[in-house]
């Protein structure tokens, strides 16, 4: 049906659909998205080293328990001693206020949920998968932004991520938004009909949304760096310096806009508006600090110093990423990579017509590189030149949908508007090869986030089945189910696990086996019931057990028989 809509009115005009047509079509991608993500959901899988847990904690203690998020323990921070517990990167997850504080405001209207959140993270999906829309729709046409619409929503890197609580997200939606106003702005300077201030003022509010973006995740600057070298590359080819300075300026005061929006906050409650770049710079140097670094001399004057391993190693591979215990998304952008190439080689044939392919090319060559191996710091040291590489964890290159999606969508349309039959035939078969090979991992890895987390979602059931009776588990793992259930039941973090101790629990249940996340379980539920188990009698009180689902992905056997079963009192 979006097909027959857009032929229709395609001939019509080349940058879209008119009307009550257009409506209906990006309602339908919209609803596409939203019911792909639904498809695929499975709830907070509290995964990647507790991340969800650590931002679910967060919102918990300011809506259920009225505490402020705070930034006063940073007044007077001694950004020198980098080792302090204040720069551990799991202690900078509150600086994350693009995604915090929306969510606390929906919390505090609608009440705490542990659905509501990711419902938020959804939302922003949807609506970034409409501005990918928007933007092929103005650069190409209607077909092609079908296309891209299609493609958007079965990309399985987004549609994991949208179905968690993280910030990856809400970010790439602002900075789909801040791409779609950039090239807006492009278009109206170039006509030449409009006031100045019109422009300006597109190119500030493309540099508030990177702004946003930036206080949602500091990868978002990264977009910022991007969009202000094609303006200076504008200004060098044009010879041309007034307007494209008022362009670079007007993005930069922009993003101040943005930023100032938690800056004065940060100001008023730690005396330091620049708290967010200062604490992230700290972050980094905090892993160079605590994590074993390899040094490799370039030069007799310059020395690469990195973390994990040789920089080979760690600059990703978009052909095929390396499977991990709790990333197994890495490689999701196979697939989509290699469409890339070869769309691309397409998209900037002679003879196409899509004049913004090389545009998004460049901008996903760039922020493909800037995020895998771009110095995060400088420093001199012995008359030597330092260049610090720590690279960012592959999963931040959800930001590479954008362009990559819109890269795809300029080949195909190019490839169908050749006219051929078996043109048009060759992209159907190209988008049945992308979805069939997405949809083929998102079966596959929801599948193992289920079964991550399968025990912890049983724990709570059966939690909710006895409302009136107390639950102690591990503290991860009652942590983790209190979030869950927002609290609402009586489930208690075992102090310790002596059998003094598990004795005078006499009229409780108590949680044994289970896993709770992708990379923290097994091994902290198993190194509690081996302490637990022994001594615990269960002649005269409940005991819950849970096996461990997660044994194949771990190495330690053949997968057990799930089970769930309850040891009665004699």
């Amino acid at each position: 049906m979006v097909v027959e809509l857009v032929e229709a009115d395609y001939k019509k005009s080349h940058y879209g659909i008119g009307g009550k047509r257009r409506i209906v079509v990006i309602a339908m991608i919209a609803m596409l998205i939203i019911a792909v993500r639904l498809s695929y959901y499975t709830g907070p899988i509290f995964a990647n080293t507790q991340d969800e847990g650590i931002y679910y904690s967060q919102i918990a203690s300011n809506v259920i328990f009225k505490n402020p998020i705070s930034f006063s323990q940073y007044r007077n921070a001694n950004f020198s001693n980098v080792t302090s517990g204040l720069f551990n990167p799991a202690e900078a997850f509150q600086f994350y206020v693009g995604l915090l504080y929306p969510i606390i405001f929906m919390a505090r209207l609608f009440g705490f949920s542990a659905s509501l959140p990711i419902a938020y993270v959804m939302l922003t999906s949807v609506v970034e998968g409409v501005f990918i829309f928007f933007i092929i729709e103005k650069i190409s046409g209607a077909r092609a932004a079908v296309i891209g619409g299609v493609l958007f929503a079965f990309l399985p890197v987004d549609v994991l991520f949208s179905d968690q609580l993280q910030p990856l997200v809400p970010a790439a939606m602002a900075l789909a938004i801040s791409v779609y106003v950039f090239i807006s702005a492009g278009e109206v300077f170039a006509k030449k009909k409009q006031k100045a201030s019109t422009w300006l003022c597109l190119y500030a509010v493309a540099g508030f949304f990177i702004g946003v973006s930036y206080i949602t995740n500091p990868i978002g600057i990264s977009m910022l760096i991007f969009l202000a070298l094609v303006v200076i590359a504008g200004m060098i080819i044009e010879r041309e310096a007034k307007h494209h300075l008022g362009m670079l300026l007007m993005m930069v005061i922009g993003f101040a806009i943005a930023y100032s929006m938690i800056g004065i906050l940060f100001f008023a409650q730690s005396g330091n508006y620049l708290l967010f770049p200062m604490v992230d710079s700290a972050i980094y140097k905090y892993q160079l600090a605590t994590q074993p670094v390899l040094n490799q001399t370039i030069a007799k004057t310059i020395t690469l110093q990195y973390t994990v391993g040789p920089v080979a190693s760690y600059v990703p591979v978009i052909f095929d990423f390396p499977m991990s215990f709790y990333l197994p998304y890495l490689r999701y952008f196979g697939v989509f990579g290699y469409a890339l190439i070869s769309m691309a080689i397409i998209a900037l044939n002679p003879g196409s017509r899509n004049r913004y392919a090389f545009f998004f090319v460049s901008m996903f060559a760039f922020l493909f590189l800037e995020i895998s191996a771009a110095p995060t710091l400088i420093s001199f040291k012995n008359g030597m030149l330092y260049l610090n590489l720590v690279p960012h964890l592959p999963y931040v290159m959800v930001i590479l949908g954008l362009p990559m999606i819109v890269v795809i969508a300029l080949g195909l349309e190019t490839i169908i508007s050749g006219g051929s039959r078996y043109s048009k035939y060759a992209v159907v078969v190209i988008m049945a090869v992308i979805l069939i090979s997405a949809n083929l991992d998102l079966l596959r890895d929801t599948s193992y986030y289920n079964a991550s987390t399968f025990t912890l979602h049983r724990f709570v059931d059966f939690v909710q089945q006895q409302p009136g009776s107390v639950f102690y588990a591990e503290w991860l793992f009652a942590g983790n189910a209190n979030l869950l259930t927002g609290y609402r039941y009586n489930v208690e973090p075992l102090s310790n696990c002596s059998y003094a101790y598990l004795a005078a629990l006499n009229t409780t249940y108590i949680a044994l086996g289970g896993t709770i996340s992708l990379d923290i379980s097994p091994y902290t539920i198993t190194s509690f019931d081996s302490c637990a188990e022994p001594n615990i009698t269960t002649d005269y009180r409940l005991v819950y057990y849970s096996g461990n689902p997660l044994s194949y992905y771990n190495d330690y056997g053949p997968t057990p028989q799930l089970e769930i079963y309850q040891k009665i009192a004699r």
